[in-house]
């Protein structure tokens, strides 16, 4: 393969590389360091770049950018083999670097196509010729090829040059994100491969990750007041020290008679909106350090370019929001338009803004209908056994010294497995340290504690609206067990008698017992019920931000262990048959992951075993612990629809 020069301006004049039998399987990965930013003043379409690197030897090294879409398909290309390109109409063309102004990449993940040479692991590299002929035969499907325009190229010890100044990241190459579908659109896959890294290189992906969404946002957020002809504000937030463009939706005067205004940061999510004074806010200020813009290529609109000003759409702003995990948004149809935004309207404004909770104190996140006066209290002190809340401290030590049930309500019907006795300490698979309890409440039998609970849940769920009618719904309640008595950290809820498949309709666990794998040990729970009760299903939509996230990882987790243990062919049936998901679920997943193949008319499972193995130990690694249920310790029987459940 021919190339005409390196990246440096000093580059010398053309020279030709000859393809090293031996690839070596790592791909560099732009640095957003020092050295980035001078290196993205020169090539921007380099920003966040991710480079599988073809060749590399003593006569220098060559590559393509696997993550630049550009606004064209491949049939658009001027070229003498347009008749051949015109078979790939609906592909897209990405740019694979600055050299070779004739040359056209192709890769597959196909390893049955004839001609095709293995790049690493699960990606194999072809010519345009040879696609085309495969296609024509029916061998293979236009979708099963990718095209890239051009290459990256440098000179004889350029690339490692530049990989000891700090320009590059290198790592080896995952045939799971080469060719993912859903990675492919920009710095998504700069982010994955990041993560995958692990360490360091994860941190500075959250880093990077958190101030893109919060400049997406403001960006978002200031084209939408320019085109509503509402006056822009910043104000200072308590949470980083730093302005953000911000809405007031309220006025008060506190008691030393200053005014307050409650702000929404329209870059940040509800839960960190606050009352301010005056001095918080200012003007807008043109001249804020923000993160520097960058190529539409890396933004994944699908490589169309956004004209500054360009009206944000309905669709361009949803479109932006899924690439970039924007929190936020959770469902546009219409059967949840109307009552979201009334909703909305209505909890504008968080009332209770702490709660002291057992030995903890968490800084609320949205608005709860608690009665009156409770609701204007600035601080509630809520009891973590009966759940019963007070204005002050003296009242609730006062129902703590008189009461005598110290847990939920209702029937205990998990308790964790203990430690072994030769490490009493131990926390692993199922073994939790505190141990755990599972309580299964009926909303009818215990009315008033169901109601605290879902009071108190409001304070931490914006888009639930339950409070007063749990009659229909049993609650699963999780409790940290110890000698004072069993501390609720989290719930579910179900209802009794859903038509629509719901094994879930609200879950919660508290701010204080986050991170402690508590959250997907619900989710488990849930489906191990529909096991019980031999009926897949799914949680009741709209799902929170957060919540998605939890859901979204319990089933890539699960249908990735079924896909693990699976020997012949399997279908989207046999997957909910193992794991009582909802065949809509397992498909959205299989999609996410790039596994779902269209073949001669139809969709199968392409589940090689190896590319199921990588994911497996990108996902198996991350999201912290996963606590096991030990089935061994569930004493439940499904409800049934008669007088009562049999004992």
């Amino acid at each position: 393969m021919g190339l005409s020069r390196g990246l440096d301006d000093d580059r010398s004049g053309d020279q030709t590389y000859q393809k090293a039998t031996s690839v070596p399987d790592f791909v560099p990965v732009v640095e957003p360091g020092t050295d980035w930013r001078k290196f993205r003043a020169r090539l921007t379409y380099f920003y966040q770049a991710v480079i599988l690197l073809l060749d590399h030897g003593p006569d220098g090294s060559y590559g393509i950018i696997l993550n630049r879409p550009t606004q064209y398909k491949v049939s658009q290309i001027k070229s003498t083999v347009h008749e051949l390109l015109s078979l790939f109409s609906d592909n897209r063309l990405y740019m694979g670097g600055d050299c070779g102004d004739t040359a056209m990449v192709v890769l597959t993940h196909r390893d049955d196509i004839e001609g095709v040479t293995q790049v690493t692991e699960g990606v194999y590299h072809h010519n345009v010729h040879g696609a085309a002929a495969a296609v024509a035969a029916g061998a293979a499907e236009p979708a099963d090829f990718r095209f890239f325009a051009q290459y990256a190229g440098w000179a004889p010890g350029q690339l490692e040059e530049e990989c000891k100044s700090g320009v590059w990241f290198c790592t080896a190459a995952s045939p799971a994100l080469t060719l993912n579908a859903e990675l492919s659109n920009g710095r998504a896959m700069w982010h994955a491969v990041l993560q995958v890294m692990g360490g360091d290189h994860a941190r500075v992906s959250d880093i990077v990750s958190e101030v893109e969404r919060r400049d997406l946002r403001a960006a978002t957020a200031r084209l939408q007041q320019q085109q509503q002809g509402m006056p822009e504000q910043e104000c200072t937030a308590a949470f980083d020290g730093a302005l953000h463009p911000a809405e007031v939706l309220e006025i008060r005067t506190d008691a030393a008679g200053k005014k307050q205004y409650y702000v929404h940061f329209m870059d940040c999510d509800k839960r960190l909106d606050e009352w301010v004074h005056a001095d918080k806010l200012l003007p807008p200020n043109s001249n804020i350090s923000r993160l520097e813009s960058v190529p539409s290529l890396a933004l994944g609109c699908s490589g169309e370019l956004q004209a500054d000003g360009q009206k944000i759409t309905r669709r361009l702003k949803r479109r932006l929001e899924d690439t970039h995990h924007v929190p936020g948004h959770l469902d546009d149809s219409k059967d949840h338009a109307g009552p979201e935004k009334e909703h909305a309207e209505r909890t504008k404004v968080k009332n209770v803004q702490v709660v002291e909770y057992g030995r903890y104190e968490m800084d609320t996140w949205y608005y709860s209908p608690y009665p009156e006066p409770y609701a204007s209290c600035h601080k509630l002190y809520v009891c973590e056994y009966s759940l019963k809340y007070f204005r002050k401290k003296a009242t609730l030590l006062r129902h703590l010294a008189k009461l005598e049930a110290r847990h939920p309500p209702g029937d205990e019907i998990y308790r964790s497995p203990p430690p072994p006795a030769s490490n009493p300490g131990a926390s692993s698979n199922a073994v939790a340290n505190p141990p755990i309890a599972v309580f299964e409440v009926d909303g009818k039998a215990n009315k008033v504690y169901c109601q605290n609970l879902c009071l108190l849940s409001k304070l931490f769920l914006d888009h639930k609206t339950l409070y007063y009618d749990v009659d229909p719904f049993l609650f699963y309640v999780l409790c940290e067990v110890d000698a004072d008595g069993y501390h609720t950290v989290g719930y579910f809820s179900k209802e009794k008698n859903c038509q629509d498949n719901y094994n879930l309709a609200c879950i919660l666990t508290l701010p204080c017992y986050q991170r402690k794998g508590y959250g997907k040990f619900l989710i488990a729970f849930a489906y191990q019920l529909s096991h019980l009760e031999g009926r897949p299903g799914t949680a009741e939509r709209p799902l929170s931000d957060l919540g998605a996230v939890s859901f979204r990882s319990y089933w890539t987790r699960q249908v990735l262990d079924v896909l693990r243990d699976c020997r012949g062919d399997i279908s989207v049936q046999d997957i909910s048959d193992r794991t009582m998901m909802m065949p809509s679920d397992i498909i959205e997943t299989l999609k996410q992951l790039n596994l779902l193949q269209y073949w001669k008319g139809s969709h199968y499972i392409a589940a090689n075993p190896k590319v199921v193995e990588e994911y497996w130990r990108i996902y198996s690694g991350a999201g912290g612990r996963w606590l096991e249920v030990d089935l061994k310790c569930l004493h439940w029987q499904p409800l049934t629809t008669g007088p009562g459940r049999p004992k």
